[in-house]
């Protein structure tokens, strides 16, 4: 039977993230109270040294390992994790170590993560933030065939054509205040884009009706300063700020 609990890698690495946080705690106290150079060195040396056992440790942590919540029973903890996983796309990889996935795949896990808990509203904060163009579509996909079948989702982008393609509403914030709010094709327009990142902007339009934003060049005079875009998928509304 497969073990859904804290693995002994796992235990371990909770104690030395402990150690690292009372070496850090220390560093802090001594920093505060003025201690000489000499010995804030000694102890950020100490500091550093348990950060790398820590890092040392994760390459033997699974994924599995990183969905588990110790607060479920194992039952519930096994049938969510395979869920989660089945979900995003990553069935078969739950043993794999963390480091041997790539960035997309990581940026999965994290969802999967998230999904283990049973959410009925996933918010995502910049989930395909450096990521190359495949991975971003990867995930958005995923995110997008959630939403499809009955969750909401609420996703932060400065990706605003990857954002109107999966995306069945948008909002575009300027200086805390919604400037828009709307299907893609509506709020997607150059006049928005123009107040609300200081830029002139082609808008084209994809075959199947996708808004497609080209910069053309900064807004000469002044303007806003960019500004978060942001997605909503079915069930939920759109919404970010700077």
């Amino acid at each position: 039977m497969e073990e859904y609990g804290a693995s002994p890698e796992a235990t371990k690495l909770v104690n030395r993230l402990r150690r690292v946080e009372g070496q850090a705690r220390g560093l802090q106290r001594m920093i505060e109270d003025g201690r000489p150079c000499e010995e804030v060195f000694t102890q950020l040396a100490a500091t550093k040294a348990a950060l790398d056992r820590v890092g040392m440790l994760l390459i033997s942590l699974k994924m599995r390992e990183c969905l588990v919540d110790e607060g479920d029973g194992e039952e519930a903890t096994r049938e969510g994790v395979e869920r989660a996983l089945d979900a995003v796309g990553l069935t078969g990889f739950g043993d794999r170590s963390m480091l041997e996935l790539s960035g997309g795949q990581r940026q999965l896990v994290s969802l999967a993560r998230a999904l283990a808990q049973d959410p009925e509203i996933l918010l995502l904060d910049e989930p395909t933030a450096f990521l190359d163009l495949r991975h971003r579509v990867e995930v958005l996909s995923v995110v997008r065939d959630l939403a499809a079948a009955g969750r909401s989702a609420l996703v932060v982008s400065h990706d605003l054509t990857l954002a109107a393609r999966f995306c069945d509403r948008l909002a575009l914030l300027a200086d805390g205040r919604v400037l828009a709010v709307g299907a893609p094709s509506e709020v997607l327009t150059p006049a928005a884009l123009r107040a609300v990142y200081g830029i002139e902007a082609d808008v084209l339009v994809a075959p199947d009706g996708t808004p497609i934003v080209v910069p053309s060049g900064i807004r000469h005079g002044g303007g806003a300063p960019p500004a978060a875009g942001a997605g909503a998928l079915p069930g939920a509304t759109g919404g970010a700020s700077r």
